[in-house]
């Protein structure tokens, strides 16, 4: 009896230095990483994070140089590692195997008590790794997520993480990226910095591999129940990859959980968070071996110590669905009691609990003596409580266990990868003098960007929680397109979040501020210049690869303006000859935009003509007389913009009336009868163009106009597109005298969806205290009697008729102001409207 009991004594010591704490085995706990990965991919489609930096595939099979273990052994003696190579999911699947090893040293370190009923560390059989190896007193929640002794926490992983996205050029490479400890003890001296990022990299997968290790153990219930198990656990030994496989595709996640598990619809957690409540589910709703307690029936749990490990609360035989069966026995068929989960997902699938323990249970189909000799030594070893676990409970149980193991996992990757954006700002400083190597001066326009990578630390319960903040140091890309092909790239470089140096034409970098440059009219940009040139309707953007992501900024469209001349107002002129006069002398003056240097050719519409050169940003001012006058004569003076060389590039003209001045005794009020006309003296319009977002583009001329939005989040792109037409108003009118005009909507679309609309409104100006100063262009003008026409509160009406009055009974010099309005909005007033005001002044004259 000696000999048998010190060889069991052996075989009991030996299995428990050998198997103790391993949780599932290694092969599931790779494939319970890999299903993870495949559900944080699910995931991750269409969150905001991944929109503003998405994990393209290319990146994520893009290898990583780091550190590999290369051994499967009990202590640290026989650890080994070396250099390994592999991809972002490869390493994170390996770090879920890597974690157990060396087995020993692992495995007292992977055991979490959410209750703390001794302590939250293992300390069952304490005499076995107390005493003969170690007790170091780290619980599994801990060492996982943030112990300093760890080099592959998740909080380590996050830092490493950090570097990666923090490595500056500028500084000298080191020596070797491993501090002191066995698991880093191998010099990856960087080759560059770029490979000093990815080195950074592989640590930071692996490291989220292992911790997701360690959350995957909170879903064996001898870790979270301070168990042991030094021989036969049936949930830890007896499920493989393809139980992995299995849960992942039909997943049983239950109901009391889900609400904390973003990846099955529930709001994600803190990593410290997230791990204690899927602890405590393990260890509320599942026994271990021995672990099994019913306080009413008087069942102690076979590990039962008063000072190492206590009975756990729940469950009890009352929270569980009680049931028996027959059992073939030796001699006679036995009735035995079971105990199967119920509430959650065990209403869904029968997850057997425990069962009655026979003394021989060879015809027990639920047992499997045959095959398992652990379950057999158990039972020689006086682990022979009155209820146990059988082998066959154990793919049942993992229904419930594993989609929980991966869903969480797939949360934790969630909260490692950071809420980072890349946003640039394009601000159009339009005409600008440039100095040429000649010394000749010349203009551009020109476009300074602003651009910034920021980390929304806020957005992060991890790296908020661990105070961790990213400041991206690193290259970047400005890339200049066409039609979404690169037509030119440009070397940038951060620091701290900012830009700090832009690439010269030589290649190398500077510290200066990044500026477009575009043409204007026959000027050639310098060879610097030309570097960052840009073309009408090409787009910019500044695109980041770091962290196995892409990051871009919103593209800015670049359009060149078109280039005008206007003649300034009054737009018609009437001169009234006295008596014997012939001839009479206009003041003009034109500007140009934008301003450049241009060529000014008046035409006075007489046969006389002018010419000048003038510098950018001067307007054109010349006197001209008219000689040989009479009544109704009409000229049409125009002035034509052209280049320095001769190029035509815009025109404009107006009108001069001559009449008669006729002689009255004293001036009096004129009435419908007697003479006088309201004279259209001058034209001129306002635009508004108001947006929270992206493009509001309105024109108009005399009798139309348009208005073009383009509204644009990061899911969609609305566009809304408005044109009117109206009869041109008349050059005279006598006083009382109606004029119909026609008002027509003549365009009217707008993207499915949004509300929208358009109006097409006149008002007459006859009453004083409207007419001076005319309503300034705005989408909602109260307060003025509009006769009004609008689509969408009735798209079937597309035109009105309107007649226009003019006021009765005026004196001289008296004006009227008539205002055409069109206006339009997408999405809403408030998030994107235009106006064009187009005015006509009628001045009377006797």
């Amino acid at each position: 009896m000696r000999i048998k009991f010190f060889c069991t004594a052996l075989l009991l010591l030996f299995l428990a230095l050998t198997h103790d704490g391993l949780a599932w085995n290694q092969g599931t706990h790779r494939q319970i990483n890999y299903e993870a990965v495949n559900v944080f991919y699910r995931q991750m489609e269409g969150k905001k994070k991944y929109l503003l930096g998405p994990l393209p595939e290319e990146l994520r099979q893009k290898p990583c140089r780091g550190i590999a273990v290369t051994s499967s052994g009990l202590d640290i003696g026989h650890y080994t590692i070396a250099e390994g190579s592999f991809t972002m999911p490869q390493w994170i699947i390996v770090g879920g195997d890597w974690a157990d090893e060396p087995h020993l040293y692992a495995s007292v370190r992977h055991f979490y008590d959410p209750l703390g009923l001794v302590k939250p560390y293992l300390t069952d059989q304490f005499w076995a790794h107390g005493v003969l190896y170690e007790a170091p007193g780290i619980d599994a929640k801990t060492w996982g997520l943030d112990h300093p002794d760890n080099p592959f926490s998740f909080r380590q992983g996050l830092t490493y993480y950090k570097l990666a996205m923090e490595v500056d050029d500028s500084v000298p490479l080191p020596p070797t990226l491993a501090p002191n400890h066995f698991k880093l003890n191998l010099n990856l001296a960087p080759v560059d910095h770029a490979d000093q990022r990815s080195v950074y990299l592989a640590l930071a997968y692996r490291a989220l591999g292992e911790a997701m290790h360690m959350l995957g153990d909170m879903t064996q219930p001898a870790h979270v129940r301070n168990d042991s198990h030094p021989l036969d656990e049936p949930i830890e030994t007896r499920i493989f990859s393809e139980h992995v496989r299995a849960a992942a595709a039909d997943p049983f996640l239950d109901p009391r959980l889900t609400p904390l598990l973003a990846s099955a619809g529930g709001t994600l957690q803190e990593p410290e968070r997230l791990v204690r409540e899927v602890a405590s589910f393990t260890n509320s709703h599942f026994y271990s071996e021995d672990t099994i307690h019913d306080k009413a029936s008087k069942i102690i749990p076979n590990n039962y110590d008063p000072l190492l490990a206590h009975a756990y609360p729940s469950p009890q035989f009352s929270d569980l669905r009680e049931s028996a069966t027959l059992v073939q026995g030796y001699l006679i068929k036995r009735r035995v009691k079971r105990y199967d989960g119920q509430g959650g997902a065990f209403d869904w699938t029968r997850v057997p609990m425990a069962q009655e323990r026979l003394s021989f249970h060879w015809f027990d189909p639920d047992q499997s003596i045959w095959n398992d000799p652990l379950e057999s030594a158990a039972s020689y070893s006086g682990a022979t409580g009155r209820y146990h676990i059988p082998n066959a409970y154990a793919p049942n149980q993992a229904k419930v266990l594993l989609p929980i193991a991966i869903h969480a996992n797939a949360d934790l990757m969630d909260m490692f990868f950071p809420t980072m954006e890349l946003v640039s700002t394009f601000a159009e400083k339009g005409v600008e003098k440039g100095d040429a190597p000649s010394g000749a001066e010349y203009s551009r326009y020109v476009i300074e960007v602003e651009t910034d990578m920021t980390h929304h630390q806020e957005q992060d319960v991890a790296w908020k929680a661990y105070g961790l903040a990213i400041e991206y140091t690193g290259p970047a890309t400005l890339v200049i397109a066409r039609d979404g092909k690169p037509v030119s790239r440009r070397a940038l470089h951060f620091r701290k979040g900012r830009l700090e140096a832009i690439e010269k034409a030589d290649g190398t970098l500077e510290k200066k501020k990044l500026r477009l440059y575009s043409t204007l009219g026959e000027h050639a940009l310098t060879e610097e210049e030309e570097f960052y040139g840009i073309e009408d309707g090409q787009t910019a953007h500044v695109e980041i690869e770091a962290g196995t992501r892409r990051f871009k900024s919103e593209p800015f469209t670049y359009k060149k303006k078109d280039t005008t001349v206007v003649i300034q107002p009054p737009r018609i002129v009437t001169y009234e000859m006295a008596e014997g006069a012939t001839q009479v002398t206009h003041e003009f003056e034109a500007t140009a935009r934008p301003d450049d240097a241009y060529r000014f050719v008046w035409d006075f519409g007489d046969g006389a003509t002018f010419s000048e050169d003038l510098r950018p940003g001067v307007s054109s001012k010349i006197s001209h007389t008219y000689t040989n006058l009479k009544a109704k004569d009409r000229f049409h003076p125009e002035v034509r913009l052209e280049s320095t060389s001769g190029a035509a590039l815009a025109k404009d003209a107006v009108t001069i009336d001559i009449t008669e001045k006729e002689d009255v005794a004293e001036p009096a009020p004129a009435t419908a009868e007697g003479g006088g006309r309201w004279m259209l003296t001058r034209t001129w319009q306002d635009i508004l163009e108001s947006s929270r977002f992206n493009t509001v583009n309105v024109q108009g001329t005399e009798t139309s106009a348009s208005i073009h939005i383009s509204v644009k989040d990061r899911s969609a792109t609305w566009v809304f597109d408005y044109g009117a037409s109206w009869s041109p108003l008349p050059v005279s009118a006598a006083p009382r005298e109606e004029v119909e005009i026609l008002l027509k909507v003549d365009r009217a679309e707008g993207s499915t969806g949004p509300v929208w609309s358009c109006g097409l409104e006149i008002y007459d100006g006859r009453h004083k205290d409207h007419n001076y100063p005319p309503p300034k262009a705005t989408f909602l003008a109260s307060g003025f009697k509009w006769h009004s026409l609008w689509v969408a509160k009735d798209p079937k009406v597309t035109q009105t008729t309107y007649n226009l009055s003019f006021g009765k009974n005026p004196k001289k010099g008296d004006k009227q102001v008539v205002t055409v309005r069109f206006v339009g909005h997408g999405c809403g007033a408030a998030i994107a409207n235009g106006a064009v005001h187009q005015y006509y002044e009628y001045t009377f004259q006797p």
